[in-house]
């Protein structure tokens, strides 16, 4: 998250994510079920070891994502 603001009554909040021209991890399989393609196994790895970091840290932090899933990962690019 890169801003965060609150209305003045503070009933309601925005949150500005950064551009990621990767997309994310759903659309990604999305594309690979729609063009008959596998999605390569050390790719899937890559996402699930670097999710379990990243959730082992906001837990530390005694923080819940309450909405883990492929739509609310984001790719940086690249491969």
């Amino acid at each position: 998250v890169d801003f965060v603001w609150a209305s003045k009554d503070m009933l309601s909040y925005w949150i500005v994510l950064k551009f990621y021209s990767g997309g994310d991890v759903q659309s990604e399989i999305d594309d690979c079920r729609d063009n008959n393609l596998e999605l390569p196994i050390g790719k899937a790895k890559n996402w699930i070891c670097q999710l379990c970091m990243a959730l082992k840290h906001v837990h530390s932090l005694h923080i819940v994502h309450r909405d883990v899933k492929g739509g609310n990962m984001f790719i940086t690019g690249g491969d």
